[in-house]
């Protein structure tokens, strides 16, 4: 029996996807589109399809005056970082009351990284609020200035004499650059050391010395490496 031709379907100017836009939301998960949706606080209904998830995220980025390199270089610049932090659990987030290093500068001066606990995540924000563990004001801060403390194993064994990293100045909650000037050595009986021998930026001595100083090895950061080119692949600037 014919049933006649299809219904047609008709879909309103706003709900058609960006033409223009060198971003593709579409080929983007679920997961990402709603956790797009709610950090912009778009309004969308709960049984939204990803389609109209992703064309609604694209509408709102299309309106957003950006620099779409720029961009796509800061988020494979963040990824990284991501790569470059030497936690075991460097892919998980941070626990409440956990221990971290957090940038409170945009400069990268001595100083400028600090001492913090956990207050807490959020994970659709992907940042954290810390609390300054020398004054015990609360920070909110983007994960992307947040490194977690405490060197992997394999780590350790890499540090070598002369490696440039940060660290933890005695007696102090802040970290300042520093130069390794004696590689820590495992316990004869095994195990991880627990101190690395250092000498620190701008620490010397009246007479022009700068002295070797001890510092717990969980409060000792690795320089990160040299960043690979950031920019996005020319297949995703493109399209």
């Amino acid at each position: 029996m014919d049933q006649g031709p299809a219904p047609l379907v008709i879909h309103s100017r706003a709900d058609r996807y960006p033409r223009e836009l060198g971003v593709d939301f579409r080929k983007l998960s679920s997961e990402a589109l709603r956790t797009y949706v709610n950090r912009y606080r778009l309004e969308v209904a709960t049984d939204t399809s990803d389609a109209e998830l992703a064309a609604t995220a694209a509408r709102h980025f299309d309106s957003i005056p950006v620099d779409e390199e720029a961009i796509m270089a800061r988020f494979f610049e963040h990824l990284d970082d991501l790569d470059a932090e030497g936690s075991s659990d460097a892919h998980g987030a941070a626990r409440v009351r956990e221990q971290v290093a957090a940038k409170v500068s945009v400069t990268d001066e001595n100083g400028s990284w600090i001492l913090a606990a956990v207050v807490r995540y959020d994970p659709t924000a992907d940042a954290y609020a810390v609390r300054d563990e020398d004054d015990q004001k609360i920070l909110e801060l983007p994960a992307a200035r947040i490194r977690r403390l405490g060197l992997a194993d394999e780590a350790v064994d890499e540090l070598q004499k002369g490696e440039r990293v940060m660290a933890i100045f005695p007696e102090t909650t802040s970290f300042y650059r520093a130069v390794v000037s004696k590689a820590p050595k495992r316990p004869a009986g095994g195990g991880s050391p627990a101190e690395i021998v250092l000498k620190f930026e701008d620490d010397e001595d009246d007479a022009g010395r700068t002295p070797h100083r001890r510092v717990n090895l969980r409060y000792v950061l690795r320089e990160r490496p040299p960043q690979r080119d950031s920019r996005a692949p020319a297949a995703l600037r493109a399209a």
